[in-house]
């Protein structure tokens, strides 16, 4: 809750266990803001109306409500957590690393940018990528009907 919460806000994901208790930003209750990225990141993620709400309330969200409106990206049961989310960084460390932080920084910095603009910028980054070595085996591989060795360049 609070600056756990804002800390969460800073990552690019965030899961839950199903059990872990509430999720929100209190501080209005104690007549302070949740001024460490809290009012500013979580308007940015679910939207003005929904963080106006958190924010003016204080109110706590379940992990499931959590999830319902995109303040997490997976509830996972319990006890099992840690090691889903661990699977899923496996997953993406063994996938096209080259294109998934290409990918990063055309949503990251397109957000901020007038679509037409971001749709460019994100033309000049596919641009880039099919010139890659990752591209190039990605093709070969499907074409070959196999599984992909990834260079990450």
């Amino acid at each position: 809750m609070g600056g756990g919460l804002e800390m969460a806000l800073g990552c690019d994901l965030r899961f839950m266990g199903d059990e872990a208790g509430k999720i929100g930003l209190p501080e209005v209750t104690l007549g302070v803001l949740a001024g460490t990225g809290g009012t500013q990141r979580l308007a940015r993620l679910v939207g003005y109306s929904r963080a106006l709400d958190m924010n003016i309330t204080g109110d706590l969200l379940t992990p499931h409500e959590a999830l319902e409106i995109g303040l997490v990206n997976k509830v996972f049961p319990q006890a099992e957590t840690r090691a889903k989310t661990l699977e899923y960084a496996r997953k993406i460390a063994k996938s096209a690393t080259y294109a998934v932080s290409n990918i990063k920084l055309s949503i990251m910095n397109g957000k901020e940018m007038p679509l037409n603009v971001a749709i460019r910028y994100e033309g000049e980054l596919q641009n880039l990528l099919f010139r890659s070595e990752d591209a190039k085996e990605g093709l070969s591989a499907f074409i070959e009907k196999r599984q992909p060795d990834w260079q990450g360049y």
